[in-house]
């Protein structure tokens, strides 16, 4: 080779492996109601090897938190980057012509979504699982770019039910006085004497025990197939695919061996907790179900639940799995999240449906592993993150401008360990508009924690000495100067963020 053409050929090869970067792939995973320390590397109550590894690649944020505990209005956070008061999603979905109130879903709302920015800029975009945010099919980034066979509904595939169907015809399971995705579910013994015991037919009491459909059958199996056959398809075009699973959210049911896999009296409760709650938090469905079952109940869920994670971290090793079986691992950002916590257990209470801010409810797992990251060994980051930084990471590693009206930040400063100013307290809201706009505001620096409530009697939880918020300090006059500086920077960020709610609930 005369030396023009070597010079030609480094020119060539430098400028194609070096200076010229491929898209990263995106894959968003959120599994729904995880609480934040449903990690083994956490708690060792958990077996989440496949979450541990992922995290060793990258980074765990220890304070995440949702903009709000509750499905739709995080939901509608994640694919817009803003709080839910800010992009008019602030409740889960009612479209009843007799509701008090409607909610729309993001298909009618002004703001840009990620996956349609990404889809503008090449990306293909999949998203298989729950949704809950309106009519997924009508938006830009979804008509036409299915995968034949695939479908927007939950389980991801055209062919899901007939499948279903006529294997489970083959296994013939035994008939049961309940049923779950239309087969029988053997309710757990305390579940069915709850039932026997009330006319409340709450779908806790009616969907808790042991499913007949197999592992490989279930609807969240089917999303994951889904995902992975997407992997292998759209290898050399950069995609964007969000996996949506619907547990270890109610129905806490499992099929065999995970239904069994952890010993029921492991599970720790403490019914003393019960009247330590928060007023406004008092009596509701959570507390009722608990109430109704007991404490066996409850250990009964809280065993099923880990059962779930188990299982939701077998099937993200198996998307992971595809990945690198693909070459396509070191170019993918991988965010794993959920969209909010579950109460387990505190205050004698079931699932999430508890009026409050509490850790178990705001805080979640979050974990972001960069494309081409070197970690070899995890980095725990404590800063103030929330699910509103997602939307504006995503598009940061993809060299995406981020839209002005996007109100989080970028966490790859974070992931690459960069000194940099960042914000101070997290925020978490709830808004009612059906029970006369009562509205919810919560305000923390991981020390301290302030509660807004327009209806009922504020808090204050001073986080260091009493990590389990049972002592509420609001009225204790050695923290009036700390009440004052939360409710300022409350204030402050509903200035900023332009919620309605300052001018009617606080003075300014």
């Amino acid at each position: 080779m005369n030396k023009r053409l070597f010079i030609t050929f480094l020119v060539v090869f430098f400028t194609k492996n070096v200076f010229s970067q491929e898209k990263p792939n995106v894959l968003f995973i959120q599994t729904d109601q995880h609480v934040w320390y449903g990690l083994d590397f956490v708690d060792k109550g958990f077996d989440t090897p496949n979450l541990n590894t992922l995290a060793e690649n990258g980074t765990y944020f220890s304070n995440a938190i949702v903009t709000t505990p509750s499905c739709s209005p995080a939901r509608g956070t994640f694919v817009t980057g803003m709080y839910p008061h800010s992009n008019t999603i602030i409740n889960n979905l009612v479209s009843k012509p007799n509701a008090k109130y409607k909610q729309h879903g993001v298909e009618k709302i002004e703001y840009q979504l990620t996956e349609n920015i990404l889809f503008d800029k090449g990306y293909f975009t999949g998203h298989y699982g729950k949704w809950h945010i309106g009519k997924k099919k009508v938006l830009k980034c979804y008509k036409g770019s299915l995968l034949e066979g695939q479908s927007h509904s939950y389980d991801a595939n055209k062919n899901y039910k007939e499948k279903l169907a006529k294997e489970m015809a083959k296994i013939n399971p035994k008939p049961s006085d309940q049923e779950l995705w239309g087969y029988p579910l053997y309710q757990s013994k305390v579940f069915t004497e709850a039932s026997g015991n009330t006319k409340w037919k709450h779908k806790g009491i009616l969907a808790t025990g042991e499913t007949s459909i197999p592992v490989e059958l279930l609807p969240h199996t089917s999303i994951t197939n889904e995902a992975i056959r997407t992997v292998k398809a759209k290898k050399g075009q950069p995609w964007m695919i969000t996996v949506s699973y619907h547990p270890p959210h109610i129905p806490w049911a499992m099929p065999e061996p995970y239904f069994s896999m952890y010993n029921r009296e492991d599970m720790k409760v403490d019914m003393s907790e019960s009247d330590k709650v928060h007023p406004n938090a008092n009596n509701m469905d959570a507390q009722r179900l608990g109430r109704l079952v007991g404490e066996k109940g409850i250990k009964e869920y809280l065993a099923i639940y880990r059962s779930q994670v188990k299982y939701m971290d077998e099937e993200v090793g198996r998307i992971i799995q595809s990945l690198k079986e693909t070459g396509q691992y070191e170019n993918t950002l991988i965010i794993f999240t959920s969209d909010h916590g579950d109460i387990q257990g505190r205050f004698g209470a079931m699932g999430k449906s508890l009026d409050g801010f509490y850790d178990e409810l705001v805080r979640v797992p979050l974990i972001v592993k960069a494309p081409n990251s070197t970690n070899k060994k995890m980095l725990k980051d404590k800063h103030q993150v929330s699910i509103i930084d997602i939307m504006p990471t995503i598009l940061d590693y993809c060299g995406i401008e981020i839209p002005k009206q996007v109100q989080g930040a970028s966490l790859k400063p974070l992931v690459n360990d960069k000194k940099i100013v960042w914000r101070k307290y997290n925020v978490c809201e709830r808004t009612y508009p059906h029970k006369n706009d009562y509205v919810c505001r919560m305000i923390t620096d991981s020390h301290y924690k302030y509660v807004f409530y327009s209806n009922g009697p504020d808090a204050l939880y001073d986080l260091k000495k009493d990590p389990k918020e049972l002592k509420n300090v609001i009225d204790n006059k050695k923290y009036k100067g700390k009440v004052e500086e939360l409710k300022t920077a409350l204030t402050e960020w509903m200035v900023e963020s332009n919620d309605t709610y300052l001018a009617k609930y606080f003075e300014i």
